[in-house]
């Protein structure tokens, strides 16, 4: 895949981020306006038109930063139309007339882009199956730590075996004694007690693996792919030693030719803008 030369849109913040962020801080705001309240009272979850707006706005810079970064990964930018569209009827609320219109039309581009998406190889999956109901993979990983944050701070897919959350906030901890103003951005692991994980297809089953986002040239946490123009290739590679030295034992796929041929990670089919851990 490659995403348009210009930078523009693509080396600021990730807005998706810091629409979840606003929306946190009003409702935490509101708890402590009522602290007897349980977390689901309408008090709690309600915020201000202005709130709404600001978290609006920002999830649409984040959309049109996937739409560069992601223009030749149709299936990426069509869970990233699926995830804005959901953040406007989950956080937003669905009565807005506006949220409506703009959550129709990332549905539409998502399901044109599904209708066109052809698959010339198929990748066997990273990881082994589990079908699920398994005791062992009952792990939580924080939806924020020292050096990371799981992105849009949604904890339900952080689940794994112990090995694997200590591997992560280990790592998070080395990092960010590095580069302490840097913080690492954490995708799916497992759902509690493992089993199918859509779009996952047969990986992140067994609660062993992780996909973490590579590092951006510009300081910040926020997308980025191999071939980016915020793209740091070097900060990337440090990433990838420092899992490996903080289990040896940890195998990274990601699709960067330079550090395939290293012998850094392992080549796949479909992870350029991620990457993926596993452990044995």
């Amino acid at each position: 895949m490659r995403g348009k030369d210009d930078a523009t849109g693509v080396a600021g913040p990730v807005f998706g981020i810091e629409a979840s962020i606003i929306f946190r801080q009003a409702r935490a705001a509101n708890k402590e306006s009522f602290p007897d309240l349980p977390e689901n009272d309408p008090r709690i979850l309600e915020v201000p038109d202005s709130v709404r707006d600001k978290a609006r706005a920002e999830y649409r810079k984040a959309v049109s930063i996937w739409e560069q970064v992601l223009t030749e990964e149709p299936e990426a930018l069509a869970e990233r139309y699926m995830e804005g569209a959901n953040f406007l009827s989950e956080s937003l609320g669905p009565g807005d007339p506006q949220d409506r219109e703009i959550s129709a039309r990332w549905l539409s581009k998502r399901a044109s882009l599904e209708r066109n998406i052809t698959t010339p190889f198929a990748r066997k999956p990273i990881g082994p199956p589990n079908p699920g109901g398994d005791s062992a993979i009952n792990a939580p990983l924080a939806a924020q730590g020292k050096g990371y944050f799981i992105f849009n701070y949604n904890a339900a897919r952080a689940y794994g075996r112990p090995q694997l959350i200590k591997l992560i906030t280990s790592l998070a901890a080395a990092w960010s004694a590095r580069h302490p103003n840097t913080q690492l951005v954490i995708g799916d692991l497992s759902q509690p007690g493992g089993g199918p994980l859509p779009p996952h297809g047969g990986d992140h089953q067994d609660g062993r693996e992780v996909d973490i986002w590579p590092v951006s040239n510009t300081g910040g946490s926020e997308p980025t792919n191999i071939f980016a123009p915020n793209y740091s290739r070097d900060l990337t590679t440090e990433l990838i030693k420092l899992i490996q030295q903080t289990n040896p034992n940890a195998v990274v796929y990601f699709d960067d030719e330079q550090l395939v041929a290293a012998g850094l990670v392992r080549a796949t089919l479909d992870h350029s803008n991620y990457m993926h851990i596993i452990l044995p």
